[in-house]
């Protein structure tokens, strides 16, 4: 089969990962970044050009938001599916994931648990907090992307950033965080492939053995398992806080990164994202 990864660089440890593993299984694997294709709409038609020529052709598409921007990834995604060309994941699903307060009020429209939440532009911090009750609370941008979350544990602070925050014209968010077990669970078809220790969330004791397999409950596996599909993600992650009064959803991620996990559930999750896309292709006339 013929297989595309979309990503921003074959160097990639998550996609190195997943190329080798489809050459394994006997797969003809090329890597396209959507910063090298051009998407044209003409005379009704779309047509996409990468590098100024013709694109590999494909059978299915396994895509990647490891991009710096994630505008022209989505809108390249959409033109693979105007081409007819099958997607692992689906644009709206790998779109929600991206931001963060489409996640939190998807989370609630499903009745799935997430921790006491205020959005608010930067200049409306201080009452977003105090609507929460003060800190300590996790400052996260909304939409998704390379900056960390940041703890905030004094009121002061938080109203010091403000303005600094205003400038850059970030969308922010504020949860409040207790203290609780923070773990990724991979989940591909519905079904979870493996449950990992995530490393330490800001101003929480530290994580033992981040990336290592451990044991959740039959419930929580449930809700992680609801969360992804429900999403409507053929494979991704959901990041779940689990805490002294049940577990709490933090994040869904369509395209989790493999680095620091344990050999044995990186290779489950990308067998079983494998098996799913050869089951999603179809063979085609080349793009």
């Amino acid at each position: 089969m013929r297989i595309g990864v979309l990503s921003h660089s074959r160097f990639l440890y998550t996609t190195r990962r997943l190329v080798d593993a489809a050459k394994l299984r006997g797969h003809d694997v090329r890597v396209v970044s959507a910063h090298d294709c051009m998407l044209a709409l003409e005379g009704g038609a779309p047509t996409l050009r990468w590098r100024g020529k013709k694109p590999p052709a494909a059978d299915v598409v396994i895509p990647r938001l490891d991009a710096p921007e994630h505008a022209h990834t989505l809108a390249m995604l959409r033109h693979l599916e105007l081409l007819g060309i099958p997607l692992l994941n689906p644009v709206p699903a790998m779109a929600l994931s991206l931001d963060l307060v489409a996640t939190l009020q998807f989370l609630h429209a499903h009745n799935l648990p997430s921790p006491p939440s205020v959005a608010a532009p930067a200049g409306g911090l201080a009452a977003a907090a105090a609507e929460l009750g003060g800190p300590p609370l996790l400052l996260r941008a909304v939409e998704r992307g390379p900056e960390p979350d940041a703890l905030v544990q004094d009121s002061a602070i938080l109203e010091s950033m403000a303005g600094l925050l205003a400038r850059l014209g970030k969308r922010l968010l504020l949860q409040k965080i207790q203290a609780g077990t923070s773990v990724r669970v991979l989940v591909v078809g519905g079904d979870v492939v493996a449950a990992l220790r995530r490393r330490v969330l800001p101003g929480m004791p530290a994580t033992e053995g981040a990336g290592k397999r451990v044991e959740i409950s039959a419930p929580v596996a449930a809700m992680a398992a609801k969360a992804v599909r429900d999403a409507g993600l053929e494979a991704g992650a959901v990041d779940l806080l689990l805490t002294g009064q049940g577990a709490m959803v933090l994040n869904l991620e369509a395209s989790p990164v493999l680095r620091g996990i344990e050999r044995q559930a990186r290779e489950a999750f990308v067998a079983a994202l494998l098996a799913r896309a050869e089951a999603r292709g179809v063979s085609r006339i080349p793009v």
